[in-house]
């Protein structure tokens, strides 16, 4: 039950996704099951054959022809998946949308689209799943239907003129080879064991079928007629009166002249034995030798002359006696017989089918899971793309217009040069082409019927009020199971393609003829391998084919519904349908004609009010004509001296109608709602950013492999920058303090530029700058990202009038040898990693030419003062802030001064995924009910154990430690999450001795410092209580997040692990980074860690400021050891 609720709740694509993969999964197990079955049961070799069945031939034939439909039938069950598949892998995410928009260019939506994939509007990693999906098709029906081959039997033969006597007293009668007939002159053959056989089975009746000779002639005197169910052949001799020669013959009474030779017997000797030879009516003999009919070639010589059509034998009467100069067949016996025919499995191409089915499972369950769990969502269908941009308009679109049948003995043989000696494999893939390239017609049909069946729904939202059909069902949508395709299109299409499938697969295919000597002991003689086609399947099927071609002639005839713009799948026409309007007026209000209307009524945009956008784009909609008002504050072009009215999607509410030629059709005007503030720049900070010591730079830097020219980088980051700018114009402010040194010393942003600064630097011939692929190959270490060179501004930046001006937000774009690597910095009392993070994002969303929604410019533009609500007048400081206050020194003494700091440096650990899990699960081992511990907590409690035993022995076992953990409080006081300002604070956890640290089991110290964050009140009262105690004093230097920090002791940590950072882009076409650093600060903080962005495998680097001494003994570490990688640097004690 627990799995069908699961399955019940996963979105439409989502549940077929997984049907189809579960059968691809079951087809590669029976594939398998198949495969070893044969290999180990059947007695067969993995490169050779098996034999599946052996048998009679029609029985064989039957079944062939039954396994080679279920063959079509899961090869084009895999096809249709494999486009199902496809088709959500080249369906375009909303940001490569905009960025297709806003370089003039559109892609396809809801159908399957080789476009998207070659401008390049697929991620890399889903146009190489694409194509493999695509190009894994094509063993696959090219071997599928060669896996099950038929083995047609057939023999040679004998053939015997006897007498009366050899038939009606079988076995008691003389005869000897090589027969009356023979002189040494003749061609005769046989067989005397054969012989005897026959004479021995001749007494049988069931097993011969007398007939005429005239019958006898039509069944074995025709060289095409292969012999599978007949064999031996007695033809009984007599008189022209019709008597039968019932005695024999003896030698000297028939011929005229005598013998010699070591086969002739006794001139009187009783023979019933007239003539006796070999007839060859296998596939090898008929197809690839020469074989001759009975007449004249076979039984003509110096001593018999002829032997007619009537069965009339006539003597040479040079050398006959009479009566014996004519005689006459009298009637003929045909053995009845069944050549055992097989059914045989090539193994080897099984196993390319097995790889190949494994294969397609393999990337269909990495598509289902990737694509499952990716931040931008596909567009999978159209109303995805209606929904998305209804509730988020694109600006770049705004005021835009809108003979036998089956593998049967009679078919004939393909001949040619070379063809007897053509391998088996090469065959099979010269008989299959016909399947690949019916494989690549289905493809094609199922895009062309999308298509149309795309251009039907869409085009039946101008008839009337329907719900959006979406992957993910919300309000009135609708969610099916499919894509596009409607089931009772898709499913006559499919079952059409299995038919053709089966029926190209009979109409030429591989055969495999065994053959069975005519002379006993019947032993098998050999294998030949050809190629046989039906003249009536391949009529059947170029009939079909032909009438299939037909059908989208025929539907292109049909009318669309309604009068609305033709899609195409054009993503650019669905965005611009999708600017709506709405009348804030009652229901039924919006109900009255446009005539009836006031001209006073006010019209807004869907976009200033989000809530009523997504309620729209959840409720039913048609497109058609809205009323829009005109006027010097409308939000509309208009053309004309008329009121314009708009073509659009609209609700239930509105009164739509369908276009009428020759109205004016008005666009929408993008406004802007940061002009003023722009203008007006003079943005206070809140009491956070108003401490002296964070007039430091946090900078990140983003690595990219690139061999392309400069100019290209730092166009994209000038438009991006520009935008940014005109959005959030504080992030191309810069930060001043006024009244320094007064005690009433302010922090506030004012203007300095209209765009945030940029600078290209190229150190590609810096020789103390490496290489993109010297850094890649040495890990990534801190020490190669100085960033006095990669970043605008050092960590550390000189303050006051000698330093380089605040600015909010810089940019530097630096090309190395091989790659790019992009840094950002953002001042520390403006904003913390969260804000950095948000508006890095934000330039990132800009220079991809994608729209902010109207969330993020509420948020980002949010005032940087009073957000963190002050404590009342009675607040007095407590432990809340004991670890956060400078203290001052004793009445009447001096500060004790602070130690000599120690030669530190940096090392950078990676730790890999299956790492952070063993780690986590450690971490949560015999929790208390409800408890858990995260991978961050995990992975810094396990750090500051092992740093706490890399100090042991300086410090001793009772020395006591603390760690000092920067947190985000957002949530705390319900900030906006991605609110870009400062609002951050520190949790501590101290440990008596670190002896107790280091023993202490790692669950233990990872729920201690989740006990932190799990008092949301609590964490919010200390925010409030630093804010307001800040507030209070005039000196903001009296409060430190390190105020009680002992250096070489503590430890203290910011995770940037949660910072999705890989996947930004920039719209620069790279792809997600390489790798994301901080670039390395001087190491003068002794105890400093920062945790680095998670990588897309899931590994988390950690860069730790530590003494050298130190970095060796963790280095040497058991325990880091394990589940930690050393990438740098190389140091000696």
């Amino acid at each position: 039950m627990g799995c069908v609720r699961c399955w019940q709740h996963l979105p439409g694509w989502k549940a077929t996704a997984a049907l189809l993969t579960a059968t691809m999964a079951l087809l590669t197990t029976l594939t398998a099951v198949a495969l070893m079955v044969s290999v180990f049961h059947l007695g067969g070799s993995l490169t050779g054959r098996s034999v599946l069945y052996m048998g009679p031939y029609d029985t064989a034939s039957r079944t062939n022809l039954a396994i080679h439909l279920v063959i079509n039938i899961a090869a084009s069950g895999v096809l249709a998946s494999c486009n199902f598949f496809m088709q959500i892998l080249v369906a375009p995410g909303r940001r490569q949308v905009d960025a297709a928009h806003a370089a003039g260019r559109w892609l396809e939506i809801g159908v399957q689209s080789f476009r998207n994939v070659l401008v390049g509007a697929v991620p890399f990693w889903k146009a190489l799943l694409w194509i493999l999906l695509a190009l894994s098709s094509v063993p696959l029906h090219l071997l599928a239907n060669g896996c099950v081959m038929q083995s047609k039997a057939s023999t040679n033969l004998m053939i015997a003129i006897v007498a009366e006597g050899f038939v009606t007293e079988a076995g008691t009668v003389p005869f000897s080879l090589p027969g009356i007939a023979v002189d040494p002159d003749a061609r005769g053959g046989g067989n005397l064991e054969t012989l005897k056989d026959i004479a021995k089975k001749v007494a049988r009746p069931a097993r011969w079928e007398k007939l005429n000779y005239s019958s006898c002639i039509g069944r074995y005197n025709r060289t095409d007629n292969i012999m599978r169910n007949y064999r031996h052949l007695v033809m009984v001799l007599g008189h022209m009166n019709g008597s039968a020669a019932d005695k024999g013959w003896a030698r000297e009474a028939v011929r005229t002249e005598g013998l010699t030779g070591k086969y002739v017997a006794s001139a009187s000797a009783v023979n019933y034995l007239w003539w006796m030879g070999d007839l060859l009516r296998t596939d090898k003999a008929l197809r690839y030798t020469d074989s001759w009919p009975i007449p004249r070639s076979l039984l003509s010589g110096k001593f018999m002359v002829d032997l007619d059509q009537s069965g009339v034998l006539t003597l040479d009467k040079k050398r006959a006696r009479e009566p014996w100069v004519q005689m006459k067949v009298q009637y003929c016996l045909s053995e009845r017989f069944d050549a055992p025919s097989k059914l045989e499995v090539d193994n080897l191409l099984l196993l390319v089918v097995l790889v190949m089915f494994a294969l397609k499972c393999t990337l269909c369950v990495f598509v289902w899971v990737v694509q499952g769990r990716s931040r931008d969502e596909s567009l999978l269908t159209p109303g995805d793309a209606v929904e998305s941009f209804i509730v988020t308009p694109d600006p770049t679109t705004v005021g835009m217009p809108q003979s036998r049948f089956g593998h049967d003995s009679a078919n004939m043989a393909v001949q040619g040069d070379g063809m007897e000696d053509m391998p088996l494999l090469e065959q099979t893939l010269l008989a299959n082409t016909p399947q690949l390239i019916l494989s690549v017609c289905y493809i094609a049909y199922n895009g062309i019927f999308t298509r149309i069946a795309a251009e039907f729904e869409w085009a039946s939202f101008s008839v009337k009020h329907r719900p959006l059909r979406v992957t993910r069902k919300k309000g009135q949508q609708k969610s099916t199971w499919r894509l596009q395709l409607p089931y009772h299109w898709s499913v006559p299409l499919l079952i059409t393609s299995i038919m053709l499938h089966w029926l190209y697969s009979n109409a030429i295919y591989t055969s495999i003829y065994t053959g069975y000597s005519g002379s006993y002991p019947y032993t098998y003689q050999d294998d030949t391998t050809g190629l046989q086609y039906s003249s009536v399947t391949i009529l059947i099927c170029f009939t079909i084919s032909f009438a299939i071609s037909l059908i989208p002639l025929v539907l292109a005839c049909v009318k669309l519904p309604g009068n609305m713009v033709v899609c195409g799948g054009n993503s650019a026409v669905i965005s611009a349908a999708c600017h709506l309007i709405t009348p804030p007026a009652s229901r039924e209000r919006a109900r009255l004609p446009f005539d009836k209307l006031d001209g006073d009524v006010q019209v807004s945009l869907i976009d200033s009010g989000r809530e009523t956008l997504i309620l729209a784009a959840r409720g039913k909609l048609r497109w058609g004509e809205v009323w829009v008002p005109t006027g010097k504050d409308s939000q509309w072009f208009v053309y004309g001296d008329q009121g314009a009215r708009h073509l659009s999607f609209g609700t239930e509410d509105q009164n739509i109608h369908e276009p009428t030629d020759g109205q004016w059709y008005a666009g929408i005007k993008e406004r802007s709602n940061v002009a003023e503030m722009a203008e007006t720049l003079d943005m206070e900070l809140d009491v956070m950013g108003q401490q002296p010591l964070l007039n430091i730079y946090t900078n990140l830097s983003f690595c990219y492999p690139y061999h392309g020219s400069p100019d290209k980088v730092i166009e994209i980051l000038n438009n991006g920058l520009s935008r940014l700018g005109k959005s959030f114009p504080w992030l191309a402010g810069r930060v001043v303090t006024e009244d320094i040194g007064t005690g009433k010393a302010n922090t506030r942003i004012r203007p300095r530029h209209d765009t945030p600064c940029v600078e290209m630097r190229d150190l590609r011939e810096d020789s103390r700058v490496p290489s993109l692929e010297a850094m890649e190959n040495a890990g990534f270490p801190i020490q190669m990202f100085d960033e006095t060179r990669f970043c605008a501004r050092t960590t550390f930046n000189p303050p006051g009038p000698s330093g380089p001006t605040n600015e909010v937000f810089m940019v530097v774009a630096a090309l190395v040898k091989g790659g790019l690597v992009l840094s950002f910095s953002g001042i520390h009392s403006v904003m913390d990693m969260t804000g950095l993070e948000q508006s890095i994002y934000l330039l990132s969303k800009a220079c991809r030419n994608a729209p902010y929604t109207d969330e993020e410019l509420r948020v980002g533009n949010m005032e940087h003062k009073n957000l963190i609500e002050l404590l009342d007048d009675s607040y007095e400081p407590g432990p809340e802030l004991a670890h956060q206050l400078v203290q001052p020194p004793p009445p009447g003494g001096e500060a004790t001064p602070a130690p000599e700091p120690r030669p530190c440096d940096w090392a950078t650990f990676l730790f890999s995924a299956p790492s952070l899990s063993q780690l986590k699960a450690r971490a949560n081992e015999n929790l208390p009910p409800g408890s858990f511990a995260s991978t961050d907590d995990a992975l810094t409690a396990f750090i500051w154990q092992a740093i706490a035993r890399a100090r042991t022995e300086r410090l001793g076992v009772d020395a006591s430690t603390m760690l000092a953990r920067a947190v985000d409080p957002r949530r705390f006081l319900k900030l906006p999450k991605t609110y870009p300002g400062l609002v951050q604070n520190m949790t501590y956890n101290t440990a008596p001795s670190l002896r107790g640290l280091t023993e202490a089991p790692l669950s233990e110290v990872a729920l201690g410092l989740r006990s932190e964050l799990v008092d949301a009140e609590g964490m919010a009262y200390r925010c409030r209580a630093l804010a307001t105690y800040m507030s209070r004093v005039s000196d903001k230097g009296l409060v430190s997040v390190a105020a009680d920090n002992r250096a070489g002791q503590d430890v203290q940590i910011s995770s940037w692990a949660g910072v999705e950072a890989y996947g930004m882009d920039f719209g620069i076409g790279l792809g997600p980074p390489v790798a994301v650093r901080r670039p390395m600060i001087p190491p003068v903080v002794e105890g400093l860690l920062y945790l680095l962005p998670k990588t897309p495998k899931g590994d988390i680097p950690a860069i730790l400021c530590l003494a050298t001494s130190e970095i060796n003994k963790l280095r040497e570490d058991p325990e880091m050891s394990k589940l930690a990688t050393y990438i740098g640097p190389n140091m000696s004690e």
